[in-house]
């Protein structure tokens, strides 16, 4: 019996980097078409994909890095200043993406634009304006990830479970195949010295047996 081909599910869920593309293609679909059905400037929509230079190592640097080579070992007070550095870091490439990148994309006429150096030490604006834009495909992502490693954690429980039932199973066939030929065995000796007629359809049924139990 052939095994079924893959479905598309299964194609995307082996292939990590078509499932991180996806998964960032539905995220900003899903962010920038309400913005684009209700703002009043349909530029304002695409601040998100010029964001990307500070969401996307936001992410990845929290979820394969931070989370699970800092949180998970316990080392908290690594992840802290590890936390206050990217933080800082990410939430400046935003706000220059944005000064830098969407402003001039999406605002009409002259505009002043904030210099270099105001925009690294004006810590204020960094915190409360763009630390969560940078941060919150980060925490979706983990959340993301998250569940599915739950549901891996528990397809491999329940894959060694099962081979903990199967072994254990095959032992108890062990264990019960020569006790059950043995006892068969005393009572086809004892139909044979009655000289039974049962002897031989007894021989029979015992033949068919172990010859299914082989098969």
């Amino acid at each position: 019996m052939t095994a079924s081909p893959p479905n598309l599910i299964d194609k995307i869920y082996n292939n990590r980097v078509l499932a991180h593309i996806l998964f960032w293609i539905i995220i900003l679909l899903v962010i920038s078409v309400p913005k684009l059905m209700f703002a009043k400037n349909s530029a304002f929509s695409l601040i998100d994909i010029f964001l990307l230079p500070a969401t996307l190592p936001a992410a990845y640097f929290l979820v394969y890095y931070q989370v699970p080579k800092l949180i998970y070992k316990k080392r908290f007070v690594a992840f802290f200043f590890s936390f206050i550095a990217s933080a800082y870091v990410f939430s400046l490439i935003a706000r220059i993406c944005t000064v830098y990148g969407f402003e001039p994309f999406a605002i009409e006429g002259e505009f002043e634009q904030e210099p270099i150096w105001e925009i690294v030490t004006d810590l204020k604006a960094l915190v409360f304006k763009y630390i969560t834009p940078a941060y919150l495909f980060a925490f979706l992502l983990l959340s993301v990830k998250m569940i599915k490693s739950h549901f891996e954690q528990k397809r491999k429980s329940d894959a060694l479970r099962n081979e903990k039932q199967r072994v254990e199973l095959n032992f108890l066939k062990a264990q019960i195949h020569p006790h059950f030929l043995f006892n068969t065995l005393n009572n086809l000796y004892a139909l044979t010295l009655k000289k039974s007629e049962q002897a031989p359809e007894t021989v029979l049924k015992l033949a068919d047996m172990l010859d299914y139990m082989l098969y």
